[in-house]
This record gives C-alpha cells, structure tokens and sequence, in this order.
C-alpha cells in the first residue's frame, strides 16, 4: 500500500466519533425473500500484527493499544453474545532477541481472551522451529498454518482448518502465511520449515473446510494484494482477515468474500458482523475498527496486574505508571506506585 493510501487510511479512522471507522457493505441478495428467522448472525472480533506489544501506543494524543483494554473489550463483547475471536500472525515482537519474556506473556494474555483461533507470521516463523514448537506446545489457542510444515519431520504447523461453532453459524478457519517476506522461502527452508504456495494450499483446502462448514475464514498474513486477491482465486472463501497489513480500513467484499483489515501493534480490534441468509450465503455485513482508546475502554484489573508485576520484573514501567511517578515524585525520591 502506498504510503498516501495508509496516510488517507489513519486521517479517515481519526475524524469518526470513538476513534473507531464504520462503514456497512451489502453483497447480493438471495433470489428469494429470507424470512427473519431463518437468518443468522456472526461477529468477529480480529486482531494481527500486534508486534510484541503490550501497553498502549504512548502517542501525543489518542492513546490507544494495550493488552488491559484488549481483555476487557473482548470479555464485554462476549458478555453481549457469541463472538469469534481470531488473531491474524505476528503478535511477537520483530526483532528476534528482543521481548521474549513479553511475547510469552501475549501469548497466555490470549488465552486468558479466549482467542478461538490464531496463525503464525514471518516474525514467529523468523525466530526457528524450536520457537514455533514452543509456542504450539505451550498454548491453548488453537493455530492454524496450513501451507507450512517443520521440514525435519515434515508435520503441520498446527491445523490444516480449524471447525468452531459460534451461535447457529459453524466457521472453518485456515491460516496462511506468505513464502516471500523478507528473505523468502530459502531463508525459511533455513529455519526449519517447508512452504507451499499458499494459493495451491487453499485451493486445497477451502473445498474440504467448506464440506463441514457454513463459512471458510482465511486468516491471511500475507502481502497485501495477495490477500485481497486470494477470493478472487479460491472460490468457496467467506471472509478474509488480513494479518500482515498496516493501519485500518472499512471491510469490503472481493469476490463474495468479505475482507477485513483489523490494523496493527493492538490498537485496534476488528470488529465486524456478517449476516447469512437462510442457505448459509452471506447477505450483508457491517463492520469497524474499534480503537482501544485509554479515554473510551476501561483496563482489564487482573490483567493490569500481572502486566505490572511482569514489567517490574524486567526493570521497567507501564507508560501510565511512569507518567504517574514523573507527576508525583519529590526531588532526589521514587515513590512506590501502588497495585
């Protein structure tokens, strides 16, 4: 995306009440009236290249992000009704020595949100098979990565698709990661994994998820136009998350697919409804990218805590609590901030 497109993308997302872009899109319509009853309902809750972090941005003005306000938005929404809440690759940190304690953290902050299903990017995949086998071996959330599989003993990374029913609607859920991000699929034959195009791969596979389910949902970190094109290839796709894509936009539909684009480094959640006739075909949706705004969502208490001892624990300070020392601290003292 250029970057007046991703500049035109954040000037929109700041001028909407709440911080938050709505926009609703409506794909053709049965041939015949649906009555009301026979209509079911899906929200998706969405998030992806969250990129290691875990307090709010920091920013000048509308601060927003942070694993606190995360948990309590989700856990709200889920309060409200069934939801499917899905991360799209990339929640660690970029650089590979960097915040391991804190993507350990993120990760078990997920399953505290009860994330349904998750997939793995090239900075999870950049940091080896080893890592990538921790992180299956130590999560509950299930993943997904169906064109990838460890090339020592060639098994998955993961679920080929993952079945989950949210209200009356079943979702079949597949991950797919690109081959061409930064060194390519050499430098990840390197690390231990084989790659299959991820094209091939859901050509493959959305026939077989779509025999159990009433939706396919990609979780898609790939390039941007790859994703975006990815229905338009493979038929059979209902929605399309993008994980490997900066800033946020409306959700649109590409090939009777719905396609959404959560944003970045948690500071927004997607948050979308799709509305399916009674055959299961989509109808309508609506959709926003809700920011998790420290004005607007209120902090999770349990996952404040553990945040805060965690932080202290690596010699450093939430944002808030910093700012909170700086204003209240006597010349030549520190005061101790209370849990």
């Amino acid at each position: 995306m250029s970057r007046m497109n991703f500049a035109s993308s954040m000037a929109a997302a700041a001028v909407i009440s709440g911080a938050a872009l709505v926009l609703a899109g409506t794909l053709p319509a049965p041939c015949t009236a649906t009555p009301p009853g026979d209509r079911e309902e899906l929200l998706i809750l969405s998030t992806g290249s969250n990129h290691g972090e875990v307090d709010h941005c920091g920013c000048k003005s509308s601060e927003k992000g942070g694993l606190t306000r995360r948990t309590a938005y989700i856990d709200s929404m889920r309060s409200r009704g069934p939801v499917l809440v899905v991360d799209a690759g990339d929640y660690s940190h970029p650089a590979a020595t960097s915040a391991t304690q804190e993507n350990w953290f993120i990760l078990r902050a997920m399953d505290r949100m009860r994330y349904d299903a998750m997939t793995l990017g090239e900075i999870e995949l950049a940091r080896g098979a080893d890592y990538v086998r921790a992180i299956l071996d130590s999560t509950r959330v299930p993943v997904t990565l169906a064109n990838v599989t460890f090339a020592g003993d060639g098994k998955p990374v993961g679920e080929k698709f993952i079945l989950k029913k949210v209200g009356g609607v079943t979702c079949g859920l597949i991950g797919l990661v690109g081959p061409d991000f930064g060194d390519g699929a050499a430098k990840l034959a390197d690390l231990g994994f084989a790659v299959e195009d991820p094209v091939a791969a859901a050509k493959r596979l959305v026939p077989e998820a779509k025999a159990k389910a009433d939706v396919v949902i990609v979780l898609a970190h790939l390039a941007a136009a790859d994703a975006v094109k990815l229905p338009e290839s493979v038929p059979g796709i209902g929605a399309v998350i993008l994980g490997h894509y900066p800033g946020t936009d409306a959700p649109k539909e590409v090939a009777g697919a719905v396609v959404v684009r959560p944003g970045q480094r948690g500071q927004y959640v997607g948050e979308t409804r799709i509305i399916f006739a009674g055959d299961k075909k989509v109808a309508s949706f609506t959709g926003r990218a809700v920011a998790m705004d420290t004005k607007v969502i209120r902090e999770d208490p349990q996952m404040l805590a553990d945040l805060r001892a965690l932080m202290r624990s690596l010699g450093k300070e939430l944002r808030d609590d910093a700012k909170m020392a700086a204003a209240t601290a006597v010349p030549g003292e520190r005061p101790e901030l209370t849990q």
